[in-house]
């Protein structure tokens, strides 16, 4: 099966560019705005824990390409942490000024305002006749528990790990492809939705037509890489 790594290296090679494209784009509001960064105000709040959000997503991709498997949990739980606090912050005063004061916000808490975000988001897509489908946050929490699991080592996550016919460990780079394969369509998953947060909440900012075919770009690039490398018939 190691015929799925050009297929890998093309999904992390996709990702790459799509984060490295708004690392772009964040880094010219600095050089390119009056922005107060480091005052405490929302926008520098959105600036901060965006850049926060695209370092670890390159994080966790140098993690994939380094070719380890459950042990790039703890990173993708971080990057998954890291956009739903993003996005509480920018759409909730109370989490924004605890976040200011230096003060911890539960993972949880996040998760509970992109719940009230998706309640509304749905009502007004009723409101314009279009049938909303599928639920992030309960997704979310499933996907939080899953990485939560393995970043706490756990026994079940931790045995993909462990060739007992062998009697080996994977100790660094996981020798099957397969595996390697399925973290990184997960972790692209969990990519592709960290990006879409990082430009919604950038909009703040610079506006939303300025992302607009960042977005677009985006999604393109993506579907085309999974169209035409193809890792995983059934993602976990």
């Amino acid at each position: 099966m190691q015929e799925l790594q050009p297929a890998i290296d093309a999904h992390l090679v996709a990702y790459a560019a799509a984060v490295q494209r708004l690392v772009d784009v964040h880094a010219n509001i600095a050089s390119g705005t009056d922005l107060g960064i480091g005052t405490d105000t929302r926008w520098s709040a959105i600036w901060e824990l965006g850049g926060r959000c695209l370092s670890e997503c390159r994080l966790l991709l140098h993690a994939l390409r380094g070719g380890f498997s459950v042990e790039s949990s703890a990173n993708e739980r971080a990057v998954f942490e890291a956009m739903h606090l993003l996005a509480a912050v920018a759409f909730d005063d109370d989490v924004l000024r605890k976040w200011l004061a230096g003060d911890y916000v539960r993972p949880k808490t996040a998760r509970a305002v992109l719940a009230r975000q998706q309640d509304l988001a749905r009502q007004r897509m009723e409101v314009a006749g279009v049938d909303p489908e599928g639920d992030v946050v309960e997704s979310g929490e499933w996907l939080y528990d899953y990485f939560s699991k393995a970043a706490h080592h756990r026994r079940g996550p931790l045995t993909g790990s462990v060739f007992v016919d062998r009697r080996e460990f994977a100790y660094g780079p996981h020798p099957d492809p397969e595996r390697r394969a399925r973290e990184t369509w997960n972790a692209g998953q969990t990519i592709d939705t960290a990006l879409i947060v990082v430009a919604d909440s950038l909009s703040h900012i610079v506006g939303r037509n300025d992302l607009g075919d960042f977005l677009a770009d985006q999604a393109a690039a993506l579907e085309s890489v999974r169209r035409e490398h193809p890792l995983t018939d059934e993602p976990d």
